[in-house]
Formats: structure tokens, C-alpha cells, sequence
């Protein structure tokens, strides 16, 4: 029975919903973990995010783990100075956000 709380399964047996086979690896340094943000994405998706993080990797010149958030504002505040499109600029940040989340 359920109630609009909880779900109870009752006499059923429950299945993983990870099964140790499909365990993903995990990124060992920085071009690893680019490589599998950027794993299946169309090939125009893959340059265009690709190029966004290269170009903000080189701005902080600093590893991935070490970026903060002020990182991120000051190539915001970047991207805004070199007058490019407001569309430009969202797909830029929006790639750099993604690959942190």
C-alpha cells in the first residue's frame, strides 16, 4: 500500500536502481573529466563547449579543482568586455556552470 508520503512495496522484492555494472568511472585529472562532460554531445556541441572551457581554463590558469567562484565572475565580467553577443556569452558561462555541476 501507499499513501501520498511514502511507497511501501510489499512482498516485492527491490531492484537496485545502480546496478554494479554500470558503475561510471570518474575523472582522474582535468582533460579526463572535460572529455566526459563532453561525451555524447553532437560533434558542433563538443567544439563550441570545448573551446569555452579551454578559453576559460587558460583566463584562470589554474586546475579545475582550485576554480572558485570569484573565477567564474571575473571571466563573466571578461566575456562582457570583449563585447561579444549576449547569446555568445550564455553559452559560454552556460558550458563553464555545466562542466561544475
Amino acid at each position: 500500500m501507499f499513501d501520498k508520503h511514502t511507497y511501501h512495496a510489499q512482498n516485492q522484492p527491490v531492484e537496485p536502481m545502480c546496478p554494479q555494472s554500470n558503475i561510471v568511472q570518474q575523472a582522474t585529472n582535468d582533460q579526463m573529466l572535460i572529455e566526459m562532460f563532453l561525451h555524447n554531445r553532437s560533434s558542433h556541441t563538443q567544439r563550441a563547449y570545448r573551446r569555452d572551457v579551454e578559453s576559460f581554463l587558460e583566463c584562470v590558469n589554474k586546475p579545475l579543482r582550485q576554480i572558485t567562484l570569484g573565477d567564474l565572475q571575473q571571466y563573466s565580467d571578461s566575456l562582457f568586455q570583449k563585447n561579444l553577443s549576449p547569446v555568445s556569452i550564455k553559452r559560454s558561462l552556460w558550458a563553464i556552470k555545466s562542466l561544475f555541476s
